[in-house]
């Protein structure tokens, strides 16, 4: 019985907030827009400003000690550092303390959260689960955005580390198409001393970043750069093309640990025929397991 019961509490901790959730009696929670390991999303509105936004806060289920609180700030005090079209547009964290019944609630006596700017559109996960794999026209749209993206990113010293379907929306771009935009910097780190070694398992035994997509150095805690990011939007793609990923496991830490033995498996030559001369080459390198090939 004792068993069930911690079940059901657990089940219900990772279920989204309700609608009209309040915030610092300022922001109001509406739609649930999405999940990613660490935080979940949601539309919210800001009393104060009268404005549309969304907010980011970790999920109920994730432990909140000093170091994935101090890693949460960094990623909202570098996400800032980045104005581009394909960049979300961070706006500021704060803290919510949390009433006794709140406490209750939330299995914590703060909320940590970050406001944004709201995006409405679907992520590429969330596209290839309905539609399967993209055509090259559309992937080499995408892979110009992110690639821009990334090169904002990169040029003000920082490393995404979460490159991946799930990270990126494809909101209207006033023209009548669709313009890919990087989101989550939940991970992100300084290419200088922020990007030492972080072990991809916590003490508490949570995984850091998305298995599918850690390169290499990440599950071996190395030091990071503008590689690592690169490696993730190579997986990008080829998931993109193809529907699937080079590597296989059955559990987060298999997947991860056969990058580190084994190639990516290549696209499929009935698929490589249809793409630009380059395009698998490249993508390939880009998976090399040793950083200083890619």
């Amino acid at each position: 019985m004792r068993a069930a019961a911690v079940t059901a509490q657990q089940a219900d901790l990772d279920r989204p907030l309700d609608a009209g959730t309040t915030l610092l009696d300022r922001f109001v929670l509406g739609e649930h827009l999405g999940r990613g390991g660490f935080c979940d999303v949601y539309a919210a509105r800001d009393r104060k400003l009268d404005e549309s936004i969304a907010v980011q806060i970790p999920r109920r289920t994730r432990r909140l000690d000093a170091t994935s609180t101090a890693r949460f700030r960094r990623g909202v005090r570098l996400g800032r550092r980045v104005t581009h079209p394909n960049v979300v547009r961070i706006h500021d964290v704060f803290r919510h303390a949390c009433s006794a019944d709140e406490s209750t609630r939330w299995q914590r006596d703060e909320v940590m959260f970050t406001t944004m700017a709201r995006l409405d559109g679907p992520s590429l996960r969330h596209a290839l689960s309905t539609r399967g794999p993209f055509a090259p026209d559309a992937v080499h749209a995408i892979a110009r955005s992110l690639a821009d993206a990334l090169d904002a990113v990169h040029r003000q010293g920082i490393v995404h580390r979460d490159v991946h379907p799930g990270n990126v929306l494809m909101v209207p771009d006033g023209r009548g198409g669709r313009r890919a935009v990087l989101i989550d910097f939940g991970l992100a780190c300084a290419i200088d001393a922020d990007a030492a070694a972080e072990p991809v398992i916590t003490e508490a035994r949570q995984l850091i970043g998305t298995p599918a997509y850690l390169a290499p150095e990440q599950i071996c805690g190395d030091p990071c750069d503008a590689r690592t990011d690169q490696y993730a939007w190579a997986l990008l793609l080829y998931e993109l093309l193809t529907g699937t990923l080079p590597f296989t496991g059955d559990t987060p830490t298999q997947l991860a640990l056969q990058r580190l033995h084994q190639p990516a498996a290549p696209i499929d030559p009935a698929i490589a025929q249809d793409l630009p001369a380059s395009w698998a080459p490249t993508i390939q390198r880009c998976l090399s397991h040793r950083s200083s090939l890619r």
